[in-house]
């Protein structure tokens, strides 16, 4: 694990985040785990995956792409876009040229995937067989989450999957409008470079 850390390092300027190995430790981001957090469409990556990846090809060399979609897009730590909160994360889709500023750091990460997830769940039937059962994932959820985010982000979400369930769109289900969600995000995330684009391609 330690030489996997100092690769990354080496290789993209980035220091591994101390919550990171905490997360996985904890088992929220290990799949298979009794405490492991499944999202729609997120595969968190084991450190050694994280180094292997780590410039990703034909990108630049700044980035450590810790996290992944089933598409092939990813979330990366920006060496360059370092706040007083830690190393941000840009979203990077696969096919674009493009990134774009997801969250100042990885708390931060984590609280707008799961405000994502209330406001958008594809599962059901997977993980849950009716929508009724979803607001139960998300109140455990939050209590996984409880000893890694602020104690107001942690309040928030308890609260909002405490809310019926809605249908969002044919088959996709949540606690709140996605444009609830969108304003969390602004509220309680908002840093210089969120949403803001950089180029991600070499």
């Amino acid at each position: 694990m330690l030489r996997s850390i100092e690769q990354i390092l080496e290789n993209t300027g980035v220091q591994v985040p101390d919550l990171f190995l905490k997360m996985w430790q904890s088992g929220m981001i290990e799949f298979g785990h009794r405490d492991y957090i499944e999202l729609t469409d997120t595969r968190w990556a084991p450190i050694d995956e994280v180094a292997r990846r780590s410039p990703p090809p034909n990108r630049i060399h700044s980035l450590a792409p810790f996290a992944l979609t089933g598409r092939g897009d990813f979330w990366a730590w920006y060496a360059e876009w370092r706040t007083d909160q830690g190393i941000a994360v840009i979203y990077c889709p696969r096919d674009e040229s493009v990134g774009e500023g997801y969250a100042a750091n990885l708390v931060g990460t984590v609280y707008r995937l799961l405000l994502e997830e209330f406001s958008s769940s594809w599962l059901v039937g997977r993980l849950v067989d009716t929508p009724k059962q979803l607001p139960e994932v998300f109140r455990r959820y939050s209590d996984i989450v409880s000893g890694f985010l602020p104690p107001n982000w942690c309040s928030n979400l308890a609260q909002l999957s405490r809310r019926d369930v809605m249908m969002i769109e044919e088959g996709v289900f949540g606690v709140m409008t996605r444009e609830e969600s969108q304003e969390i995000i602004r509220r309680d995330l908002y840093f210089a470079m969120l949403d803001r684009k950089v180029r991600i391609s070499l």
